[in-house]
């Protein structure tokens, strides 16, 4: 049994549940949240709309449902009761949309599977995850906005184009810098 536990792999878990803590108190994620919101933040529901695209991208460096839920839900679904959202609706965006952190690459379950099975590609298995994880992100996203029309939500006003090219470098100086 120890040593099916001794594998140096098995050190992803705890590092990316940290790395989302560091991110939190780093204030990072209040940049990749402001590039979301950025882009999409002009659509009906903009705050669930980013949680989810926020969620897509924080998959990618944490890489653990738990994760995202413990950075990004303690901040998200407070900011979200504030626009009048009602707290089951915030709470349900949260809960669906982290768990698209173990589809997006690099996930912590992606690297376990492929170091217990043994003969399965890790860089295989993150291409093949990369597409649907875009595609389930799509989907709640499509969801969220017809609820978000129809009860009524808040949407933020456009940025401009210099706005978003700002955002996103800060949130890519944020991203490389937890790499």
């Amino acid at each position: 049994m120890f040593e099916g536990m001794n594998g140096f792999s098995l050190l992803a878990v705890p590092f990316f549940v940290m790395t989302g803590q560091f991110m939190l108190k780093g204030h990072l994620l209040e940049a990749l949240i402001d590039f979301v919101n950025a882009f999409i933040g002009h659509v009906r529901g903009a705050l669930a709309l980013v949680t989810i695209g926020t969620c897509l991208f924080m998959g990618s460096i944490v890489g653990l449902a738990l994760a995202e839920v413990a950075s990004l839900g303690s901040f998200l679904i407070p900011m979200m009761k504030k626009e009048k959202y009602t707290p089951a609706f915030s709470s349900a965006v949260m809960a669906s949309a982290s768990l698209l952190g173990p589809i997006m690459p690099p996930s912590v379950l992606m690297i376990i599977y492929c170091v217990s099975v043994g003969r399965t590609s890790i860089a295989g298995l993150f291409l093949a995850a990369i597409i649907p994880a875009f595609l389930i992100a799509l989907a709640q996203m499509f969801t969220v906005h017809r609820i978000a029309v129809k009860r009524g939500y808040p949407n933020h006003e456009r940025a401009p184009w210099p706005e978003k090219w700002r955002q996103f470098r800060r949130a890519l100086a944020g991203a490389s810098f937890c790499r």
